[in-house]
This record gives C-alpha cells, sequence and structure tokens, in this order.
C-alpha cells in the first residue's frame, strides 16, 4: 500500500490536472480530454479491471478522441 498523506496535501502529484492545464495554457499541448480517469486501490483479482474496466476506459478515450494518455504510477 502507498502512504496517502501526501496525496492528502496535494491530489496533484497523484492526479495532476493542475499541471496538464499549465502546459494547455502554456501552448505545450493541446486540450486536455473532459473526462480523467484514476484507478487506485490493491487489486487481488485484476481480471475485472482487465475485461471490463480497461476496454471501457479506452472506448472512452476514443470517443473523447485522446492522443496521448499520461499513466502516473503510485
Amino acid at each position: 500500500h502507498i502512504d496517502p498523506r501526501p496525496a492528502e496535501r496535494d491530489l496533484n502529484c497523484l492526479f495532476p490536472l493542475k499541471r496538464l492545464k499549465e502546459l494547455e495554457q502554456a501552448g505545450e499541448i493541446g486540450a486536455s480530454t473532459e473526462n480523467h480517469y484514476s484507478i487506485m486501490g490493491y487489486i487481488l483479482d485484476p481480471d475485472q479491471l482487465l475485461q471490463e474496466t480497461v476496454p471501457a476506459i479506452i472506448r472512452d478515450l476514443r470517443a473523447d478522441h485522446a492522443d496521448v494518455v499520461v499513466l502516473v504510477p503510485a
């Protein structure tokens, strides 16, 4: 498990929406999509994640015309 205290102090260390907005405003990236996703927790059985959740997220990312995905491991 991870120590939740850094995220409690600043959620952007795990979910960097503020940094994405800064990059967008600076013209470094295009627009961030309206939808964002987070998966966290101790996953004992990844079958549902791999068979249902991940395909649903991919479908939604395609619908949002996302070109890039930012993964932030914790």
